[in-house]
Formats: structure tokens, C-alpha cells, sequence
């Protein structure tokens, strides 16, 4: 008979996946604590967005940052308000968050620019 090589199957860890388990398992840990963390989400998204939001119309009309921006943050309240599942409003805020520190940074760029 010939011989028969072995190799040991090693599992391929996918960072993105890891990550988003991660949050899922830290917003399970943290259900009994949704309304202290959705007020908490209203607060800082809400400032953050008016921030971006002052800055899109400081030296002249930005209308696609001024868009994004309102969208998102009111997407993020809308969620909170009608009382969704911590779970939707965390990814929801954190989308938001991403998408104003992203343009946040954009717009501070170009001022200094």
C-alpha cells in the first residue's frame, strides 16, 4: 500500500467575523443595562453628527456629508425611541459613528487645507 500523509486541520480565524462576534457577545452580556446605553447613543451620536453636520455648512454647502450625517443620526434615534432591540441600535450607532469620525476627519483635513 502507499503511504497515507496526515496533515492536521487548523481553523482559519477571520478577523472581521471574530470582531463582529465579539460586539454581538458583548451586546448580549449588556441587555440589562439597554435604556442607560441607548440614552448614552442619542447623546454622543446626536453630538457628534451636529458637529460634522456644523462643519458641512460652516464655509459653504456640503450637501452629500450634511445628508449622510442626518440620516444616520436620526436612523440611530428613530431606533432607540421606538424601543429596537439593543442590537440594532448599537450596530446602528456604531455605523453612524464610523460614518461621522470618518467625515469628521475629512472635513477637518480640508479646512487646515
Amino acid at each position: 500500500m502507499g503511504t497515507v500523509l496526515v496533515t492536521p486541520v487548523t481553523e482559519k480565524r477571520h478577523l472581521a467575523f471574530t470582531l463582529v462576534n465579539r460586539i454581538n457577545a458583548k451586546i448580549e452580556k449588556e441587555k440589562g443595562n439597554a435604556i442607560g446605553i441607548s440614552i448614552a447613543f442619542v447623546m454622543m451620536g446626536t453630538g457628534l453628527a451636529s458637529i460634522t453636520a456644523a462643519l458641512a455648512v460652516y464655509r459653504e454647502l456640503s450637501l452629500p456629508i450634511l445628508m449622510t450625517v442626518t440620516i444616520l443620526a436620526m436612523a440611530t434615534n428613530a431606533a432607540v425611541i421606538s424601543q429596537q432591540p439593543l442590537k440594532t441600535t448599537t450596530w446602528l450607532f456604531l455605523i453612524s459613528m464610523l460614518a461621522n469620525i470618518t467625515l469628521l476627519s475629512y472635513q477637518i483635513f480640508n479646512l487646515m487645507a
